[in-house]
């Protein structure tokens, strides 16, 4: 046998028998910036992980100042005395982010009454647990890699410069190869029991319905929705094969077969969303390549940047 560091996955062999299940969704990385968007994505990841019963491992990153600055605007037109009290006044920032987030997360444990954990236990009834990592490293490498090693991640929209890069959603969403769940501006509460599935014919929706079937199985009903584009969005035929697919996982589909609308389909999509109140929209992302959809806009763009509900995207 080769010799190396090993990793001792000992304790994750549960007793009396009891075996994972790794189609489930267990482990969800939720992104705690410190910011005016957590308390929305807090929200939105502690509901998507009661509806699996999953752990919430919650990070943040402690921005340097050099990192922040490369991502804050007008500071690399400092110098000298401007330059140190910019510099100085990121760390500050940086600090405040680092404790509101924080104080953030152990006032949401406590109001739901979460366990902290670092461990699964051996034997889960569904409880939804949470723990808490703050690390001093360079910010998109390490969240990069929390992303990799978790089922879903959980994220807040761009609102404003916070030293982070604005484009970090769709970094994410491209270079994870992890299913990436956008909050929405603001909580939302109630539970429609509903989720709708955008489909076209390509490998990103492939994944994205893939990636949200644990999702989707405690949902009452599913609605797969697709635009006829032409030829490349594929066929009625197809869509109902996509519904009979999910049938064999004991959901209750429905299936819409739709023209072309007058506008775009992403805002036909975002109607329908709309009408039957979605708890969440499932969309493949950047399904034409980010370099067009960012000249040409598309689905991914407009939902980035326009939904009200929680998004699941898979590149």
């Amino acid at each position: 046998m080769p010799s190396g560091t090993g990793c001792d996955l000992s304790w994750i062999k549960a007793a009396d028998g009891v075996s994972a299940d790794c189609r489930r969704m267990k482990s969800i990385l939720v992104l705690a910036g410190g910011g005016e968007t957590d308390g929305v994505v807090f929200d939105t990841a502690l509901s998507t992980a009661r509806s699996v019963g999953a752990h919430l491992d919650f990070l943040h990153v402690h921005l340097s100042a050099g990192d922040a600055a490369v991502y804050s605007p007008h500071v690399d037109f400092a110098m000298g005395k401007g330059l140190e009290k910019a510099l100085a006044l990121l760390t500050k920032e940086a600090a405040d982010r680092a404790t509101t987030s924080l104080r953030d997360f152990e006032q949401l444990c406590s109001r739901e009454a979460l366990p902290i954990v670092d461990m699964p236990p051996a034997r889960s009834d569904g409880t939804v647990t949470a723990s808490w990592r703050e690390i001093r490293t360079e910010a998109i490498p390490a969240m990069m890699a929390a992303a990799r090693h978790r089922d879903l991640v959980v994220i807040g929209r761009f609102s404003r410069s916070n030293g982070l890069p604005p484009q970090l959603v769709e970094d994410l969403l491209l270079e994870s190869g992890r299913p990436i769940l956008v909050a929405p501006p603001i909580s939302r509460p109630d539970r429609s029991g509903v989720a709708v599935v955008g489909w076209k014919e390509t490998p990103a929706s492939a994944r994205a319905l893939t990636a949200a079937l644990p999702l989707l199985a405690t949902c009452e009903r599913v609605v797969v929705v697709a635009v006829d584009e032409g030829s490349s969005a594929g066929s009625f035929d197809d869509v109902c094969e996509v519904g009979r697919g999910l049938a064999w996982h004991g959901i209750n589909v429905d299936v819409k077969w739709l023209p072309m609308p007058q506008h775009s389909a992403a805002e036909l999509l975002h109607a329908i969303a709309g009408e039957f109140d979605a708890d969440y929209l499932v969309m493949g992302g950047y399904g034409r390549g980010r370099f067009r959809e960012t000249i040409f806009g598309g689905c991914t763009r407009h939902f980035l940047e326009a939904a009200d509900r929680p998004v699941l995207l898979m590149h």
